[in-house]
């Protein structure tokens, strides 16, 4: 289920069943440097990963684990599901076309399958090399391979643990446990050679260990990648210093030669403590590779000299994603003016991109605002709509960062009074960057006397006070605009969740119809629950209206009205009014209401949602059985899955990937379809466990646990949607006892319409 393989430049890749191919971008200790900045991911999946990571077998279909409900998201016919023993081509007996290529083994569908990979800045992506069909295949279903590497002799060796079963037994269905022998087939693996019809293999022992060291630093730019590890492996263990002057020749040499040759001789020479000024100032002269330079750079970190430092900021100037990148990350503050000028060069090539930018902030800490005066000039260029991203998360780490006196300040330099910045061209830039300070300030509580954080901030300045005036009045503009780009009406939409129920209420309801797109419904909605003053609540339960929402504007009101304390009181007594039915709120979305600090709110709502127990539904789903029995519709059943189940499953790759892939559903019986559908709680699966969070500012989230760092964690509610949290802005982080589906889904649908969700679910 798992692998690890390292390229030439030293770059990791790993795996997992279904994640194909994975890149570490990072290590957490870079994240670590920084607490304030809210950034959680350290791997980037290279190959798309799940239902989308597609492979072609020969084989018959005997993907198990779609029989047992625990694991149904993660069965699928023709993809990954048992992803392992990675390898990275580097070179050998294969053909010159299988540069930048990975094999990847997957037993359970007996194959082996080579992927593509190119450049993505500092990443990668892959494709599958031969799309239809693969590397290596077997119509064999005792073919397991489970390992991959290059041998001494330049061949792609391929062990094949050939078993005929793979499959735990808590994976098979009951009925066939017993008739299996699990150890079929444990005295029968065998180790293919693969290699090109008519090939010329070395066929002698190339005998590395009796080389001396001038042999072995030769071998370095050998064609065979397993002869190059051996002989940088031996070097490194020998480490005798015979061959300093060769490494430093192999390094410092402008005639061309393999580019992960210098890089073991650097690696090689860092070891030894011989990696001086005049080995960069070399480098700095010549013509040299990317990966190579990279390399270079990674290896100043931790030094102090001056040459060193020198050569990684000038990393930041150059135009390859990897290079700076690098430099970036060796690069921790506090910063000096020109350095903090080097990394708001590095921002303006490179802030596009993820990565870059999380490695900008973490390098950066708590000296946002000198990289705002040092990015403040390119605002104009800033607001094409792929820059507000980066604007808007350096708003968020300056008000993290630093002291509240100077937040105004920060706001101020932003709307560029004293950098002559064109005020028309920089509105986008400088909204999405007010956005992000206002985000911040929330969450430090900065507003007061009724008026949001960020108009707080700017009341100290009549200038900037004007200035944000006339952004709100833009933004207005903007988010009724609906010929305008999606990036900036949702910039827009964020940035009046900071002004007023007067200047941005209007515009903002109106959005909310079924003319407008979910998502910006969606962030209309959270914006309007945020306007300080401002009757929301009431709006958003209106009786009319909340018959009118769809499935997703429905939950993203519901997420709006329990993540703030005022407004859930008002959802309350809508509940109590029957305006919003008790089953329309999921149960284990209630909790704020019922563990709701005030006794007599925690009493009504217990009240008003009569929760049931497990015996209760129980007697509920004995009862909903005979709807087996209805005669069904699959296409009808389509439609209600659409409206009903689309917000947080994913079928045959439409939906939202919140809860568990129900393709493989369709192999488990009806009732066992039917029990979870009817009693969600009978089983949480791993890894889909609700966490409940309440932040010091006073929201209450919900969802699943995605991904945690020292300093953040990223919480996925429906629809998809993610938020990313400091931990430090965490109140308290608890599990739910309850899945994130709701009881009482049957409430939603009728019996007839249930019949049908259940015979597409079941492909009939």
């Amino acid at each position: 289920q798992f692998g690890l393989a390292f390229d030439d430049f030293g770059r990791k890749f790993i795996c997992s069943n279904r994640n194909p191919l994975q890149h570490v971008v990072l290590h957490p200790r870079y994240l670590k440097r920084n607490p304030h900045l809210a950034f959680s991911d350290t791997v980037q999946d290279v190959a798309p990963p799940g239902d989308a990571a597609r492979v072609w077998p020969l084989s018959a279909d005997h993907t198990t684990a779609a029989f047992i409900p625990s694991l149904m998201s993660t069965p699928h016919a023709g993809t990954f599901t048992s992803a392992c023993g990675i390898s990275l081509w580097r070179g050998g007996a294969l053909p010159a076309a299988f540069a930048n290529s990975a094999f990847i083994c997957e037993p359970a569908q007996n194959l082996v399958q080579r992927q593509v990979l190119t450049p993505d800045g500092p990443t990668f992506k892959s494709v599958p090399a031969t799309p239809g069909h693969e590397f290596l295949a077997s119509a064999d279903t005792w073919f397991r391979p489970v390992f991959s590497a290059t041998g001494p002799d330049g061949a792609l060796y391929i062990c094949d643990m050939y078993r005929k079963v793979i499959d735990h037994p808590q994976y098979l269905p009951e009925f066939i446990r017993g008739t299996l022998d699990y150890e079929a087939g444990k005295t029968m693996g065998r180790i293919y050679r693969v290699v090109p019809v008519n090939s010329k293999l070395q066929t002698q022992n190339p005998k590395l260990d009796k080389a001396s060291t001038k042999e072995l630093i030769a071998k370095l730019n050998d064609a065979n990648g397993w002869v190059r590890t051996t002989a940088f492996r031996l070097l490194a263990e020998r480490n005798d210093g015979v061959g300093d002057s060769d490494l430093k020749q192999a390094v410092m040499s402008p005639a061309p030669g393999r580019a992960s040759a210098r890089v073991a001789a650097l690696h090689l020479l860092s070891k030894a403590g011989k990696l001086g000024s005049e080995i960069f100032d070399s480098i700095r002269m010549n013509e040299t590779p990317d990966e190579f330079r990279m390399v270079a750079v990674k290896l100043t970190e931790g030094r102090t000299e001056t040459f060193a430092k020198t050569f990684a900021l000038e990393s930041l100037m150059g135009v390859s994603g990897p290079v700076g990148f690098q430099g970036v990350l060796c690069l921790s503050g506090p910063h000096t003016p020109e350095t903090v000028a080097y990394l708001a060069m590095f921002a303006f090539r490179h802030g596009t991109n993820r990565w870059a930018r999380a490695a900008l902030f973490s390098s950066v800490g708590s000296q946002g605002q000198a990289l705002l005066e040092s990015s403040a000039s390119n605002f104009g260029y800033y607001s094409q709509p792929e820059w507000l991203p980066l604007l808007t998360e350096l708003g968020q780490l300056i008000a993290a960062s630093d002291s509240p006196t100077n937040l105004g300040s920060a706001l101020a330099t932003s709307m560029g009074f004293h950098l002559g910045i064109d005020k028309v061209k920089a509105v986008p830039a400088q909204s999405a960057f007010a956005s992000g300070l206002g985000n911040g300030a929330r969450a430090k509580g900065l507003g007061k006397d009724g008026r949001s954080a960020l108009v707080t901030l700017a009341s100290a300045n009549p200038d900037t006070a004007r200035r944000l005036g006339e952004l709100f009045a833009a933004a207005s503009k903007t988010v009724s605009t609906a010929s305008a780009p999606t990036p900036e009406r949702l910039a827009a939409i964020d940035l009046l969740a900071h002004s007023d129920a007067a200047i941005a209420g209007a515009a903002l309801q109106s959005l909310i119809a079924p003319q407008t797109p979910n998502e910006l419904q969606a962030a209309a909605v959270r914006a309007l629950s945020q306007l300080p003053g401002a009757k929301a609540g009431e709006w958003f339960v209106e009786r009319e209206r909340w018959r009118s929402y769809t499935p997703p504007v429905r939950d993203a009101v519901l997420t709006a009205m329990l993540s703030q304390p005022a407004l859930q009181l008002v959802l309350l007594e809508a509940v109590e009014k029957s305006v919003v039915q008790p089953w329309a709120v999921p149960a284990n979305r209630r909790n704020p209401l019922l563990k709701h600090k005030d006794a007599a709110v925690a009493a009504r709502a217990t009240k008003a949602f009569q929760p049931q127990g497990a015996a209760d539904r129980m007697k509920v789903y004995e009862d909903y059985k005979a709807v087996l029995a209805l005669p069904a519709n699959a296409k009808n059943g389509k439609a209600v899955f659409v409206k009903t189940c689309a917000a947080c499953h994913q079928f045959a790759g439409e939906g939202q990937r919140v809860g568990p892939e129900l393709t493989g559903i369709r192999l488990q019986p009806a009732e066992a379809i039917l029990l979870h559908i009817i009693v969600p709680d009978a089983e949480i699966y791993l890894g889909f466990t609700a966490y409940d969070i309440e932040t010091k500012d006073g929201r209450s989230l919900t969802g699943l646990l995605t991904s945690d760092t020292p300093t953040s964690v990223t919480l996925r509610a429906a629809q998809g949607v993610e938020e990313t949290l400091l931990r430090a802005n965490i109140a308290k982080l608890t599990s739910s006892s309850t899945s994130l589906m709701p009881n009482e889904l049957e409430k939603t649908m009728t019996r007839q319409e249930l019949a049908d969700l259940m015979a597409f679910l079941k492909g009939q």
